[in-house]
């Protein structure tokens, strides 16, 4: 039987495009209940997105979202950027740790790439997939 390895969302267009595609199948929404979430955004950003794809007739998507960062948010699986805020790296190590995963080794600069992301979770945190 295939590992199923836990995903970390890590741009909000990549949650909203990850579920948008049709049909949402039982596999995505088990991703949603145990991902990770450091999408680099405000609440406001992610409430915003919302009521779009709802506004667009995208209200089962829109729900999906709205569900899975309410429940993330409830047990501490997602980091947010208040406003004020440039997304930068400790945001998504400290998520990494509080949820029992490796920190990534911090870059010269303050913040990774997705591609950045990508490569140190998987000498780091290989058990996570990073949906970019």
């Amino acid at each position: 039987m295939k590992s199923v390895k836990r995903k970390l969302f890590i741009s909000l267009e990549g949650l909203i495009e990850k579920v948008s595609r049709m049909p949402v199948n039982m596999e995505t929404a088990a991703d949603l209940r145990t991902g990770l979430f450091c999408l680099g955004c405000t609440r406001d950003d992610v409430r915003e997105a919302v009521a779009q794809l709802a506004s667009e007739g995208k209200s089962y998507p829109a729900a999906m979202i709205s569900d899975a960062i309410f429940m993330a948010n409830l047990h501490g699986r997602i980091r947010w950027v208040l406003a004020t805020e440039i997304p930068a790296f400790y945001h998504l190590n400290f998520l990494l740790v509080d949820s029992g995963f490796k920190s990534l080794r911090p870059v010269l600069y303050h913040n990774y790439t997705a591609e950045e992301i990508i490569r140190l979770m998987a000498e780091t945190n290989p058990e996570l997939e990073v949906i970019p």
